[in-house]
């Protein structure tokens, strides 16, 4: 330290330093180069999102679960943008599925972008001015002069110092109010509105790529599930002494149902996420359980099960069309007149719109490793899965088995498409319920057929239409009644007018109506 003034300013700077970790001599940048003094800085976290390496690698989390839009790329790409950096420079890793910390990580109708592009614009811009400080800092001079760009902070006389520089200085300074920040003007940017290749891009073309189905590791065991067709039944038995003795079978036994997992916070996951009743058989690799699944004999108990079938309610729905009634969601004008007038013409339809699957190129799967608590430790619990909304599997355990969401991990693996099916985890109540059964850690699969015939369908439908035209050839009259599904007292997921729909909004004389039938039928989003 020998030739260095200690005034308060450079105290400042040598305690930030030190901070960094790693202080083999102390060279204030008056008395050594630029080279020399990055060998001070290491690594440091400038927020929950951006941390920056003493070799200026700026590493920014990704922590909305991406099924194919591309969010991993997007949204770091605006905190890139905002703070000054060099795409070139960044490697983007997935963040932690942790809410304390990150926020809401789900995705699910195409909100990823809007609903975080803010907060992205906030961590990048107080990331910059973070490191504005710390250059204003080192290189005594007016922070007004200073413009971050290039993974560096340039001064107006040509100085610079690297993001990499200025990490550790950068990391200790005030936190800047979030609405006292400045926003880059878009005519600046360099990043967005260029073409950036997706950050997977690479594993994902050469099937790298660690999807939930992937999962492997010593001791685990694969599970499959076999539910009772019905909704709402169970088992009675099963020809368990036959199919434990198939090779590669370990364990086989039914599960009751249990909807302690579908209380969800998430009011629009509600109820959805539970486990039916069903046989689970475990075994040493997918093909022996799939295999026994082939062979099981199960006696159903389907006395209080779902009797839903298509083609009585495509009858109920012509018969409500025909005896008319409903709930007027809109009265119109005149429409009965309009259509009894002999000089317009009545032109009416019946639309039905039926129960879709989603069919993932991924089947559903999950792998859970249930830990009995020993010794007075608690009980815990490790998640694999591909999810939408990942931090909802710890409400899920705690409300099934009793596990703190402190004592629940869940590692978020990419997903083999979602498009509203990975929003709803039937699966995972499943698989967890298996472990802690089975006292082994096991990957459930559903096969192709189990996957459609158990999905959570967008919601069919049908539209009785009627409509009068004029001489003119201009509508005189509408007539709609909307047939829609319900649970109880409330619409299913995706059912229901909603007030904004076509007829309601744009037309003066429309008369809308809506009647709602009884279902079971799970329904769930669909592709936004």
């Amino acid at each position: 330290m020998s030739g260095v003034r200690m005034n308060r300013r450079n105290l400042l700077k040598v305690s930030a330093l030190a901070g960094g970790g790693l202080m083999l001599e102390l060279s204030l940048p008056n008395t050594a180069s630029a080279e020399e003094h990055s060998t001070l800085v290491s690594s440091k976290e400038l927020n929950v999102y951006v941390q920056i390496a003493r070799d200026g690698e700026i590493t920014i989390y990704s922590s909305v679960p991406d099924m194919g839009p591309g969010v991993r790329t997007t949204l770091p790409m605006i905190i890139a943008e905002e703070m000054g950096a060099r795409w070139e420079d960044v490697p983007v890793i997935a963040a932690p599925v942790d809410e304390a910390r990150f926020g809401l990580q789900g995705a699910g109708g195409s909100t990823s972008r809007p609903r975080n592009i803010g907060e992205m614009r906030r961590m990048g811009a107080s990331a910059r001015e973070m490191l504005i400080g710390a250059a204003a800092l080192l290189m005594e001079v007016d922070r007004e002069d200073l413009e971050a760009k290039d993974s560096q902070v340039l001064h107006a006389s040509g100085d610079s110092r690297s993001f990499g520089q200025l990490a550790a200085l950068a990391a200790e300074q005030p936190v800047p109010d979030p609405e006292m920040l400045s926003f880059k003007d878009p005519r600046s940017y360099t990043i967005i509105g260029t073409s950036v290749s997706g950050v997977d891009n690479l594993v994902i073309a050469t099937g790298q790529s660690d999807f939930g189905i992937d999962v492997d590791f010593p001791g685990m065991k694969y599970a499959s599930y076999t539910r009772c067709p019905k909704i709402g039944g169970k088992a009675v038995s099963f020809n368990a002494a036959e199919i434990k003795k198939l090779p590669g079978v370990t364990d086989a036994f039914i599960l009751e149902p249990d909807d302690r997992p579908g209380k969800a916070a998430m009011a629009f996951l509600e109820g959805l996420s539970v486990l039916r009743g069903g046989v689970a058989i475990v075994g040493d690799d997918t093909w022996s359980v799939f295999d026994a699944k082939s062979k099981l004999k199960v006696e159903w108990d389907e006395a209080g099960a779902s009797d839903d079938e298509w083609s009585q309610m495509v009858e109920q729905a012509k018969q409500i069309a025909s005896e008319g009634g409903g709930e007027i969601r809109k009265p119109g004008t005149n429409v009965d007149a309009a259509l009894a007038d002999p000089g317009n013409r009545v032109v009416e339809a019946f639309y039905q719109f039926p129960y879709v699957a989603h069919i993932c190129m991924e089947p559903m799967n999950c792998t859970a490793d249930f830990r009995k608590g020993e010794n007075g430790a608690p009980d815990t619990l490790e998640i694999w899965m591909g999810s939408q909304f990942p931090s909802q599997v710890k409400e899920m355990a705690q409300n099934m088995l009793g596990v703190e969401p402190e004592n629940v991990k869940v590692n978020a693996k990419r997903m083999g498409g979602g498009f509203g099916r990975r929003a709803v985890h039937d699966f995972a109540a499943e698989a967890m319920a298996i472990s802690h059964r089975a006292g082994v850690p096991v990957k459930l699969s559903l096969t192709r057929t189990d996957d459609i015939h158990n999905d959570f369908f967008r919601v069919g439908g049908f539209q009785n239409m009627k409509a009068a035209v004029d001489a003119d050839g201009k509508l005189a009259a509408w007539d709609q009644h909307y047939m829609g599904f319900k649970r109880g007292p409330r619409p299913v997921f995706g059912s229901g007018l909603f007030g904004n729909d076509f007829s309601m909004a744009a037309l003066n004389d429309a008369r809308v109506r809506q009647t709602m039938m009884d279902i079971a039928t799970p329904c769930g989003a669909w592709r936004a």
